[in-house]
């Protein structure tokens, strides 16, 4: 499996850099900026590790998280 990083943030600028800085170091990365685009990421692909902010503007953070935790308990939430 790919170390591939999912990241959840609305500010694109923020998005930006930690993709940048990640890729550096060979990991894939994928970017969602609401939780519509985050759902049908999630469930398209297979993700070691997911970057999430909990101060989403559409969304309960704690509410996603265990949502996410549903689908796959595996995943590194940070």
């Amino acid at each position: 499996m790919q170390n591939k990083i999912l990241i959840v943030e609305e500010q694109s600028k923020t998005t930006d850099i930690i993709s940048a800085q990640l890729e550096e170091h060979g990991y894939l990365t994928d970017i969602c900026h609401d939780t519509a685009e985050l759902f049908s990421r999630f469930k398209a692909g297979a993700y070691v590790l997911m970057i999430l902010d909990l101060e989403l503007s559409n969304a309960d953070g704690l509410w996603l998280y265990q949502k996410i935790r549903e689908l796959d308990n595996n995943i590194i939430i940070f």
